[in-house]
């Protein structure tokens, strides 16, 4: 794996042979969901599988689709809810979570979060007022009431 991927997936929560991934992830999710990893009725946290492949790939087709994800289940970054990073590397399945993973990310392509979501994002606002509150008046109001 190339240094500066490998660097994307600190710290670690783990790693697991790509053979038992359902199992693995399923595990990861009922650890970071608060509850006991072997207990399947545990809660999940949720999780992004990718195929880390090369720099080149992860920055310009894999980065993007995380970005956009995250923005459309409302895990939005820089914290990234509770998210768990599944990166196939291989024969070899790492875990990190999606927050760490954009930090990573960021602090190597030199941008921030925020910036990543801009690029990649939804486009959606994430308030739903953009601009001053309009004032109503009203019978409760002085000065309000019906037109005279």
């Amino acid at each position: 794996m190339e240094d500066r991927l490998h660097k994307l997936l600190q710290p670690s929560l783990g790693t697991a042979l790509a053979v038992n991934a359902n199992e693995a992830i399923g595990r990861v999710r009922r650890e970071q969901g608060g509850g006991d990893p072997a207990d399947p009725d545990a809660p999940l946290a949720r999780s992004y599988e990718l195929v880390l492949s090369s720099w080149d790939a992860f920055e310009h087709e894999t980065l993007p689709r995380l970005v956009y994800h995250l923005e459309s289940i409302g895990a939005h970054l820089p914290r990234c809810g509770d998210v768990v990073v599944a990166a196939f590397d291989g024969d070899t399945l790492r875990f990190v979570l999606a927050r760490d993973l954009i930090q990573q990310a960021s602090q190597a392509l030199g941008v921030h979060p925020l910036d990543l979501a801009e690029q990649h994002g939804t486009g959606e606002s994430r308030t739903a007022q953009r601009a001053t509150p309009l004032l109503l008046t009203g019978p409760d109001v002085p000065g309000g009431g019906p037109p005279q």
